[in-house]
């Protein structure tokens, strides 16, 4: 017999799984998380998750043509039980059901029964444009897939032949309080496994919801939860958990920026501010759907890995950090380069009151979405938030990556004085994160609440400790001249949260000895670097003529000489050479195949850019290396070792200089070395005809090495007393 002990930890057990059964098993998701107050415009779509085939769904709603019974003491109808007729196009489709990538139909006979064609209002379709969509309808009466709040649900399965997003087009009846709409006032939908058991929860989402509370007065404490995904299994979720929030006619959705028009801020519904126009009477904003709205808290994502900003840059068309925006049209501008390697939103922020804090809501801001390693490039024209120009100065900056940021734009609410907060959903943990927004356009301090509401809270967001600060607001109200009544001014009042956040400050640019963190404001333009090639354009153009005379570099072009190396690397290299000539010691091998592999050094194994005989046997180097190569090919001689055949003799006094064993000096069988002449012939005249040692220059032919060996060292000393750049000590040279 087992001790009471042993069966209570057993039955504790038990409950434990049965608890652990219950939570991961769905409850039918609709109205009563939206609030049963809160209808659902026959605009708006829901829209089903099924993730595994066989997945069966059942729904059920209010659609049944008569007037809906008070919720929670709260009338939502006229007259409850009584007549309240569907739409005539809808009669018989109160449910039309759009299945995973629902084919385009321009009549039913392009949708396989008994499916039909429909338009986005849910009337039949038929045009040879092709813009309907393919959709199963079902019928809703109050004998069949009927269900309202007090009580049992009579639902409908829908066909579902395979896993996907299925989405559920309502035909909702006109609003009776108010006249306002057609709304659906009660749905569910309830996803089950293939054997009959509720499915895990999270499967009810919108990419909007557009909700009718029927009234002011009705208030809801709705939960959505947004789901921020940028790569396959990789986001966040947060909560949205509201307290009271009345809009009557309102829609809730979450995207990246906010506003299409004016990101990052609240604004007007209609019109600009300030001068906010009443609804309709103006231009309207707009904002896109871009993360899904689920009603119960859908499988969690992997954590995305941290941020980084990478190659940040600033610099004008000179290459400098310093700008002139006189609108000359030089210097005007900058620009700031980067990437980062992830998705998400960056932001360019200027202290330009310079006060050490990157406010957006007073200082100028760039932004924009990217997508992951994408090169990103902002220009900046020297002024402030509000377009005008910044006095000269210098102006910190301050770039920002954001990974996982959501947007809140929420259209025309006009009480929310209890507000919301969003909170970070991990497992079973939520945690509170810091909320974001900047109602400076649309409100000021006199329009609070109270002193823990804010007219906006950049750059640091929303007090987290005790109390958390919550997001709140009262719409304002307006004097109707044409009724003298007062009227509801339409508002969109943004709020945003983001997972992680990365910032840099110090930025390269090409005139820049270091890095800058920032960027001067001044008069005049500045001396630039207009080819970007190392060299100030005054040093290029030295008399400031703008014509490229003998002896100055071309500003307009980075390789002046054309030897393939920019003018700036070689005058700063370590072993400088001259940028306008392509062959600065004129031994006939050009600078980019002396300096072989182009690091401005003189490295073993290379000739010397800046010394005619290398080696110093008395044979310039393009004699020895006739066909300017660089390689030491069948019949030349090396213009990096003295005594190329190792015979004891230098090549300047070898006849043959590649063969240890070749004819001696004046012998028939010497080689041509670069004369013109057949080998195998005697281009000289005979031994006691060759000039002595230090008998002076002699030309031996034309060509543009024609320098006798003996002359060369004395050719070489001239050469190198005209410059004054200095060179790399050679083992050749005596340092005269």
């Amino acid at each position: 017999m087992r001790s009471s002990s042993t069966c209570a930890a057993a039955l504790c057990a038990l409950l434990a799984a049965f608890a652990a059964l219950s939570t991961a098993a769905a409850a039918p998701e609709g109205t009563p998380a939206l609030g049963l107050t809160q209808g659902l415009e026959d605009v708006a779509r829901v829209r089903v998750d099924l993730r595994a085939r066989g997945e069966r769904l059942f729904v059920c709603s209010s659609d049944d043509g008569l007037q809906a019974r008070a919720v929670e003491g709260r009338p939502i109808d006229a007259a409850p039980g009584a007549l309240n007729p569907i739409a005539d196009f809808r009669v018989g489709a109160e449910l039309i059901v759009y299945p995973p990538d629902a084919p385009r139909c321009g009549g039913d006979a392009d949708c396989t029964a008994p499916a039909r064609c429909f338009n986005a209002q849910g009337a039949a379709y038929a045009n040879p444009e092709g813009r309907g969509e393919c959709g199963r309808p079902y019928a809703i009466s109050a004998a069949r897939g009927q269900c309202t709040a007090d009580g049992a649900p009579d639902y409908i399965e829908v066909e579902t032949p395979a896993a996907g997003v299925y989405q559920l087009d309502f035909a909702g009846e006109p609003e009776t309080l108010t006249e306002s709409g057609v709304t659906t006032r009660y749905f569910l939908a309830d996803v089950r496994g293939a054997d009959g058991a509720p499915a895990p929860p999270g499967r009810v989402f919108s990419a909007q919801w557009l909700l009718n509370a029927h009234g002011f007065a009705n208030g809801t404490n709705a939960t959505f939860y947004a789901q921020v995904e940028h790569a396959p299994g990789v986001g966040v979720t947060y909560a949205i958990r509201f307290a009271d929030m009345r809009g009557f006619r309102y829609s809730v959705l979450a995207n990246r920026r906010g506003l299409v028009e004016y990101p990052d801020r609240s604004w007007c519904m209609f019109g600009d501010a300030p001068d906010c126009a009443a609804f309709g009477m103006a231009e309207g904003r707009s904002a896109r759907s871009v993360y899904p709205l689920y009603l119960a808290p859908p499988p969690s994502l992997a954590a995305p890995p941290a941020a980084r900003i990478e190659a940040l840059r600033f610099e004008d068309d000179a290459g400098t950090a310093t700008l002139s925006p006189n609108g000359d049209g030089i210097q005007d501008v900058g620009t700031f380069s980067f990437s980062v390697d992830q998705p998400g939103i960056w932001r360019v922020i200027i202290d330009a009151n310079g006060d050490g804090a990157f406010d957006a809501s007073v200082d100028p801001t760039l932004s924009g979405i990217t997508q992951a390693d994408a090169p990103i490039e902002a220009i900046w024209d020297g002024t402030d938030a509000a377009g005008a120009p910044l006095p000269p100065g210098e102006y910190a900056f301050q770039v920002e990556h954001t990974i996982g940021e959501m947007h809140l734009p929420m259209f025309d609410i006009e009480d929310n004085q209890t507000g919301f907060v969003i909170e970070r959903v991990e497992g079973p943990q939520r945690r509170p994160m810091p909320m974001f927004w900047n109602d400076t356009a649309v409100r000021d301090a006199g329009a609070l609440i109270d002193a823990d509401d804010a007219v906006e809270v950049l750059p640091e967001g929303s007090r987290l400790g005790a109390p958390i600060q919550r997001r709140r607001w009262v719409q304002p109200q307006v004097l109707d001249p044409d009724t003298e009544r007062m009227i509801d001014l339409p508002l969109v009042f943004d709020t945003w949260t983001y997972a992680q956040r990365v910032t840099a400050d110090a930025a390269e640019c090409t005139q820049c000895d270091s890095p800058i963190d920032r960027v001067r404001l001044g008069p005049d333009d500045e001396d630039g670097d207009t080819d970007r090639d190392g060299l100030l354009d005054g040093d290029e153009d030295r008399n400031g003529d703008g014509v490229l005379d003998p002896g100055e570099t071309d500003p307009d072009n980075p390789d002046t000489d054309g030897d393939g190396r920019e003018d700036g690397f070689e005058v700063q290299a370590e072993n400088p050479t001259d940028p306008t000539d392509a062959d600065t010691d004129g031994d006939g091998l050009t600078d980019d195949i002396e300096d072989a592999n182009g690091d401005g050094r003189l490295d073993p194994g290379e000739t010397d850019p800046n010394y005619p005989d290398s080696d110093g046997d008395g044979l310039v180097d393009g004699r020895e290396d006739f066909d300017g190569d660089g390689i030491v090919d069948p019949g030349e001689s090396d213009p990096r070792v003295a005594d190329t055949d190792g015979d004891g003799l230098d090549d300047g006094e070898d006849p043959d200089p590649t063969r240890a064993d070749g004819p001696g000096l004046g012998d028939a069988g010497r080689e041509d070395m670069g004369t013109g002449h057949d080998a195998g012939t005697n281009p000289r005249p005979p031994t006691s005809d060759v000039p002595a040692p230090g008998c002076g220059v002699t030309p031996v032919n034309d060509g543009p090495w024609g320098l006798a060996p003996f002359g060369l060292a004395l050719y070489a000393r001239r050469r190198r007393s005209k410059t004054n750049m200095p060179r790399a000590a050679h083992p050749a040279d005596d340092g005269a």
